[in-house]
């Protein structure tokens, strides 16, 4: 039997598997836009200001926004910003 043909689909699928697990948080990159909707919804803002080289912003990003429950908190009750300090 061919290895790459087992190896191929067990690969796909721990693709699959794993990008399932990845949130996303519908980030708004307007503040202005973004506190509209929040009096529009009745809802807080949630700001965050980085900086591309930060390395403490990027594991933030890597690991706690990618967070399924954070993500999802985020999104169902603020309404988040993300905006560059640079």
């Amino acid at each position: 039997m061919n290895k790459s043909r087992i190896i191929l689909p067990v690969m796909l699928l721990f693709w699959i598997v794993a990008s399932a697990g990845i949130a996303q948080i519908k980030w708004s990159g307007d503040y202005q836009t973004a506190l509209q909707k929040a009096q529009a919804q009745g809802k807080s803002i949630f700001l965050y200001c980085y900086t591309p080289e930060s390395k403490e912003c990027q594991q933030v990003e890597a690991s706690f926004f990618t967070n399924v429950q954070v993500s999802g908190f985020i999104n169902a009750h603020l309404v988040p910003v993300r905006i560059n300090v640079n």
